[in-house]
């Protein structure tokens, strides 16, 4: 049987990125007043005290919830900028050629 990709990841740096992942759906949710170590813990399935163990503070987390998205974000973009690589057609108008990058 393989094993997933989840599987290879260490189980702390998975339940790091579930409490990163919480934080913004909480925010996302109910906005910064909803955002509290008991409710990120909960939405994220983890002990409460998992997210002092990884976080020093509550703006440690929201900080680092943002790097995350970001990093997650930049890797779509650079995954479909290398799937969708530019590319040049020529459209032939009544003037002449014109170059058109896609």
């Amino acid at each position: 049987m393989a094993r997933s990709q989840r599987s290879l990841v260490p189980a702390g740096e998975s339940r790091r990125c579930a409490i990163l992942d919480a934080v913004l759906r909480v925010v996302a949710a109910g906005g910064i007043d909803a955002f509290t170590h008991r409710r990120v813990a909960a939405e994220a399935g983890v002990a409460l005290g998992s997210t002092n163990y990884y976080f020093r503070s509550r703006d440690e987390m929201l900080l680092e919830a943002f790097r995350h998205y970001i990093a997650n974000v930049n890797a779509m973009i650079t995954s479909l900028g290398e799937e969708f690589p530019r590319q040049r057609r020529t459209l032939n108008s009544g003037s002449g050629n014109i170059s058109v990058r896609g």
